[in-house]
């Protein structure tokens, strides 16, 4: 017999459960086409609260390369090259490239990766990897001007989504350099900074905003060589096809199913007594996790705020 720590569940396996335990689902039938679309809403609404107070497992670590001279950064689907440290690959050329289409370097590069450069000048040229093969890089665009041996290169495929918040950051001044800890500021320290400043990264601000989120940082950055490594905390998923996993650990699928089925009690009609034993278990397997009832939940309040 083959045992397993793995278990795995969709967001159909929650809300068919929670149709169960509602008893608007047969265990046999399918759930109706408007019960399942109200349930995925209500699972949909109910983990973006939760995302408010619960995402140790969405602490996901990111690298921002830093322009010269820029103070301010987007992050987010339209925003600055931020990308997950595990897909950010800081390499070095491998010799002398003259202008031209083909750019000495080796690394896991592949085919529609977006490449940046950065040339003897400070300038950083990003275009986008056409082919590779064997420590050749055909790009794009035409380089502006030569690129001498052991010059640094960045490849990424996916810039991060809006990160709920920021933990941490840690400044390089290079792609050799040691990691300082810089400081979380808030609005007014950092609009009362002098943001004419330029050196090493000591301070930052994060606000989440809409869409994109904006990431302000003090001191300004003297070239385009540094780095700002982050903890941020990402999205929590939303599940909206059937086969889409559910984005929370295991140990939350029997809360979150129960959670959902309490969420839901106005919406469908429940017999009094099997509402508050949906309410009763829904307490105790939220409780077994250390989920607070959400009628006491509060955001956690962020340091320097």
């Amino acid at each position: 017999m083959t045992i397993s720590a793995t278990l795995s569940a969709t967001g159909l396996d929650i809300i068919n459960k929670a149709g169960v335990i509602l008893g608007i689902k047969d265990k046999v039938l399918p759930l109706s086409s408007e019960d399942r679309s109200s349930l995925f809403s209500g699972l949909n609404y109910l983990v973006k609260t939760l995302q408010v107070n619960y995402h140790l497992w969405t602490e996901t670590q990111a690298v921002i390369p830093l322009q010269l001279g820029v103070s301010e950064y987007k992050l987010g689907p339209g925003g600055t090259v931020a990308v997950n440290k595990d897909e950010f690959l800081k390499l070095t050329t491998d010799t002398i490239t003259p202008i031209g289409f083909t750019l000495n370097v080796t690394g896991a590069i592949n085919s529609g990766d977006n490449i940046g450069i950065i040339h003897a000048s400070g300038s950083v040229q990003w275009t986008t990897v056409a082919s590779y093969t064997a420590g050749a890089v055909i790009i794009d665009d035409v380089l502006t001007a030569i690129v001498p041996a052991s010059s640094t290169v960045y490849v990424y495929a996916n810039i991060i989504e809006r990160p709920v918040k920021i933990v941490n950051g840690r400044y390089q001044s290079g792609l050799t350099s040691m990691k300082l800890p810089t400081t979380k500021w808030n609005s007014t320290q950092f609009y009362e900074s002098d943001d004419s400043e330029t050196g090493s990264v000591q301070a930052w601000f994060y606000s989440p905003q809409l869409v994109n989120g904006t990431l302000s940082i003090f001191k300004k950055p003297v070239d385009n060589n540094a780095l700002l490594n982050i903890t941020y905390i990402r999205p929590i998923n939303v599940t909206s096809d059937n086969g889409d996993s559910v984005d929370f650990p295991s140990e939350w699928f029997l809360p979150l199913t129960y959670m959902l089925a309490e969420q839901s009690l106005t919406e469908f009609t429940t017999p009094d007594q099997a509402a508050e034993e949906i309410k009763a278990l829904s307490a105790k397997y939220s409780a077994i996790i250390g989920i607070v009832p959400l009628g006491k939940l509060q955001p956690k309040p962020e340091a320097g705020a």
